[in-house]
């Protein structure tokens, strides 16, 4: 993890810039495995926490979201 005053350049987005706060930078990880992936920007980990609200909107827009009714 790169420290405060250290240089940065995400690898998804090619941003570089110097890190001022802790939380500007996170460790990616599969959810599902745990598995490592590497430091990436904030913005792109917000972005990859919604790919799969994007992925059901997808299916939702096909026609193909299997729906689930409450109650």
């Amino acid at each position: 993890m790169p420290k405060i005053g250290e240089k940065f350049r995400c690898p998804i987005c090619h941003k570089e810039f110097t890190k001022q706060h802790k939380n500007e930078i996170c460790l990616d990880h599969d959810h599902k495995t745990g598995k490592i992936r590497g430091y990436i920007c904030g913005s792109c980990n917000a972005s990859i926490g919604k790919f799969d609200v994007l992925q059901r909107a997808i299916q939702w827009l096909k026609g193909t979201l299997r729906v689930f009714l409450l109650g």
